[in-house]
């Protein structure tokens, strides 16, 4: 038993990838990787451009610790927590859904050990039967596009007199992210 642990461990310790990460900058230009470190993939991700919502002057504005400026204080929540836990993230990336057209989620994050991405909503008005209403026209049509909730889709919710908590974010980004 004690020999396959050591042979796990040493195999643990020379995948290619630790291999790679090894090797310095004029070396790992040479080289051409199976796959990319975390590092490197995650700087990639985040390195493409993309289109987002943007904002009006009318707007509310509320601003994430690292200056982003997100439309509510329950986005500033999940920014700020996904930027404490290291999470790579994108803010309303548009995404094309057949059926609906060009939305854009609230984030785009990423599980960085599992290189999966999700899409993040947070519904913080389902106390308001119009914004609940467009908003489960919304879930139907992620789901008719395959973003299945839990799978692909992250979902955050809270109404006037019950506000999404800093710890529920928390267990959900380590619940999916971490």
């Amino acid at each position: 038993m004690k020999q396959l642990l050591k042979l796990e461990e040493r195999r643990r310790r020379k995948t290619i990838e630790k291999i790679y990460e090894k090797y310095g900058t004029s070396r790992k230009a040479l080289v051409n990787p199976v796959s990319l470190p975390d590092d490197e993939y995650v700087e990639q991700w985040l390195s493409k451009p993309y289109n987002t919502l943007g904002f009006t002057r009318d707007d509310p504005e509320f601003y994430s610790e690292r200056g982003l400026r997100v439309r509510s204080k329950s986005e500033v929540f999940i920014a700020d927590l996904l930027d404490e836990l290291g999470v790579p993230y994108r803010y309303e990336e548009a995404i094309f859904l057949k059926g609906r057209g060009w939305i854009y989620p609230d984030f785009t994050v990423m599980n960085v050990r599992l290189r999966k991405i999700y899409l993040w909503e947070h519904f913080g008005k389902m106390d308001e039967p119009d914004y609940c209403k467009k908003n489960l026209g919304k879930l139907e049509d992620y789901e008719k596009n395959g973003y299945f909730l839990g799978k692909y889709l992250i979902l955050t919710m809270e109404i006037r007199d019950r506000p999404v908590s800093p710890p529920r974010i928390k267990r959900v980004v380590e619940t999916y992210l971490l």
